[in-house]
């Protein structure tokens, strides 16, 4: 699931640039009819694992990298605002929470502080690149920093 998703508007957006995140927030540009359809098709999986007895886990989205400009030069510095990156995947997080408050068996993991504790999120946690594009998709390395972070979540939600 991208967040992009989930402001694209196919009439009105050149597919290829609009994955580009430009550095800004999208909020209150969102396709509510698209978030719907998110909405329809997780509760219907909700369901089928609620009748299963078994437990739902959203995880909500990574903080951004920074603009694509900054990314594909390289040499400028590499961050975004904490702010900005909470704005703009508020739609798909409302949406996460709302379902999880909804349902005994739906848990919400968010693993944006953990990965950016600062006002600034830059792509990099303990020296590591996190990202291998400002899409943000993580690299092979990340797992290894966020092992702790969903390690002490699941052992919450599962109780192993």
């Amino acid at each position: 699931l991208s967040r992009n998703r989930l402001y694209l508007d196919e009439k009105k957006v050149n597919l290829t640039e609009f994955y580009k995140f430009r550095g800004f927030s999208r909020k209150g540009l969102e396709n509510k009819s698209k978030i719907n359809v998110l909405d329809s098709a997780i509760r219907s999986l909700v369901e089928f694992v609620s009748d299963k007895g078994g437990k739902f886990i959203l995880i909500d989205d990574l903080p951004l990298a920074c603009g694509i400009k900054e990314w594909q030069a390289n040499l400028r510095p590499c961050f975004v605002s904490k702010e900005i990156s909470l704005q703009d995947r508020e739609p798909l997080s409302n949406l996460f929470k709302k379902i999880s408050n909804d349902y005994v068996n739906v848990f919400y993991i968010d693993p944006h502080d953990f990965i950016c504790e600062a006002e600034i999120c830059i792509p990099k946690k303990n020296n590591i690149p996190l990202y291998v594009d400002n899409s943000p998709h993580l690299s092979i390395d990340a797992k290894y920093i966020l092992e702790p972070f969903f390690s002490k979540q699941f052992d919450l939600i599962l109780g192993d």
